[in-house]
């Protein structure tokens, strides 16, 4: 297989270094710090888009939104101007399962190419390690094919169903991921104002029906002001709303997931750029004007 992998920043370099580890790489990001920072030897350092594509038959991609997917497939300088015909694509970005189902079809119609999709609810850290959660969505056939090399980026991997459908499970799991996150602050944010410490209160909820997976990554550090997450804000916040507008499209209710955007784009505005999502605490600290740090 001649591989490919598109898109460098944190959780595309994590998965394209594991890529790497086993195959022969090409790799390509817009933005030349990304490349320069990839640091892998034996990677390929492809120089434009057509190049890259001419090269491959396996190509990933990983980029900030479907925009960005767009561009990279059709814009000017995209992967289409030199596609070869049975190219396997592999999207993993984040993205509206309605919109992916379209690039999907525009590609096999032009290209003779076919695009999966297998977005990731996972840290980089996560993805380092092996353990992140690939929800895949295609043809069945297609996503048996690609097996080879999804097992080399996760021992994780779930058929969704057709195409699109890996998209719609990661937003859901974002959604909920985001959710339980902004609960996790809300609780904290009382115990607090009861004069609760946070310790206790992490060795209560996680010990009990409240448990989730961000009471479990949060509570341990919120008092020492530590990290428990590297997921940029902005990142979250346009999964969100991503999320928020496909329940629209489809009539979906998501009452509590709407809320919780609203607050995290408040947050997010606040930020600044580089932001991670732990920034989210200071939000809560400024509504119920307390600090974590200490309790």
């Amino acid at each position: 297989m001649n591989v490919a992998y598109i898109g460098l920043g944190a959780c595309g370099a994590a998965f394209a270094r594991r890529l790497a580890s086993s195959y022969q790489t090409q790799v390509y990001d817009v933005h030349g710090p990304y490349m320069q920072a990839f640091g892998v030897t034996d990677a390929i350092y492809a120089s434009d888009l057509p190049s890259l594509a001419s090269a491959s038959n396996v190509i990933l991609l990983c980029l900030a939104d479907q925009d960005q997917v767009e561009e990279t497939l059709f814009g000017p300088t995209g992967l289409a101007r030199a596609l070869n015909p049975g190219t396997l694509v592999i999207d993993q970005t984040t993205g509206d399962p309605d919109r992916a189902r379209a690039l999907a079809a525009k590609l096999a119609a032009a290209h003779e190419t076919i695009m999966i999709d297998a977005p990731t609810s996972g840290e980089p850290d996560d993805i380092a390690a092996g353990t992140a959660c690939l929800m895949c969505g295609g043809p069945q056939a297609a996503v048996e094919a690609a097996r080879p090399i999804l097992a080399t980026l996760s021992d994780s991997i779930v058929y969704c169903g057709e195409t699109g459908n890996g998209h719609a499970a990661a937003l859901v799991s974002h959604a909920v991921a985001q959710c339980n996150r902004l609960i996790t602050y809300e609780g904290a944010s009382l115990a607090v104002k009861y004069g609760l410490d946070l310790g206790i209160l992490s060795a209560v909820i996680n010990k009990s029906g409240a448990w989730n997976g961000a009471s479990e990554r949060v509570l341990p550090v919120l008092a020492s002001g530590g990290h428990a997450s590297c997921r940029p804000l902005a990142q979250a916040t346009t999964d969100l709303q991503t999320a928020t507008r496909a329940a629209v499209g489809c009539g979906a209710p998501m009452f509590i997931a709407n809320a919780v955007r609203s607050l995290i784009e408040i947050a997010s505005n606040d930020a600044e750029s580089a932001a991670g999502v732990d920034e989210i605490a200071h939000l809560f600290e400024k509504m119920a004007d307390i600090r974590f740090a200490g309790a």
